[in-house]
């Protein structure tokens, strides 16, 4: 509990930075990732891919307490392989895989696994609070001083041009640039060791204007319904409502 109380409060004085600092810069050697993602809307009725082992049926929605709809997105780091090694395992950045909720739901019934609670932190490169807040996540995450109940999900929407949609360049130097600084030193001692995936099309749009990222939205993995969502730079009360939830 005490460690949880050192991170909590480590978050809530890096989520007040503003906007205007540091800016990572896209790989612009690397084009953008064309193979595209499935969009829930195939899936209207969740009738396809749901079910009491697989993922909750509709009707799914976008406010706190709706069911949230099964998205998925390309991006680094196997949940799967992450729920087993948890904060251990330095991600393949050199392979792009398939991540979506649906890989997190019933987190405490798979094997090795005690994910309760999964938050989803939804950024864009040119937003310098998004860039706080994942910086400091990622220490804690990589120290182990993140409860082991809670899942970590990365999301990116644009590099640091605005409307600029993020590619795998770019969230590979967005991971790489906001790493753990474990020797303290101004520098990150490798990259984010928890999902981080893109999602040029915006598909978390359905939740927010992106004029308030980032974007924060923490989900019951037993229910998959969401059990709080916060918008904008002043991201002091994600840190009560994790510990609420996990001492429920």
């Amino acid at each position: 509990m005490r460690r949880m109380q050192t991170w909590l409060a480590a978050f809530v004085l890096v989520a007040l930075a503003s906007c205007g600092k540091e800016k990572v810069q896209p790989d612009t050697g690397v084009p953008p990732d064309t193979r595209p993602a499935t969009d829930y809307t195939a899936l209207p009725d969740g009738s396809a891919s749901c079910g009491p082992n697989v993922y909750p049926c509709s009707p799914y929605g976008t406010k706190t307490n709706d069911v949230a709809a099964n998205l998925d997105f390309l991006g680094f780091q196997d949940p799967e392989e992450q729920c087993e090694t948890h904060n251990t395992k330095t991600p393949d950045y050199g392979k792009l895989v398939r991540i979506s909720f649906q890989d997190f739901f019933r987190g405490d019934a798979k094997a090795g696994c005690k994910r309760k609670l999964l938050w989803v932190i939804v950024s864009a490169g040119w937003c310098g609070p998004c860039q706080s807040e994942v910086r400091s996540t990622a220490l804690q995450y990589a120290k182990g001083q993140v409860d082991a109940r809670l899942g970590i999900l990365n999301i990116v929407f644009e590099t640091d041009t605005p409307g600029q949609p993020a590619d795998e360049g770019f969230i590979k130097e967005w991971a790489n640039a906001l790493g753990p600084d474990l020797n303290n030193d101004k520098k990150a001692d490798g990259p984010v060791t928890f999902p981080v995936v893109m999602d040029p099309s915006f598909k978390m749009g359905a939740y927010f204007n992106k004029a308030a990222t980032p974007f924060n939205m923490l989900v019951d993995l037993s229910s998959m319904q969401i059990f709080y969502q916060l918008t904008g730079g002043d991201a002091t009360s994600i840190g009560p409502k994790i510990t609420e939830f996990l001492n429920k």
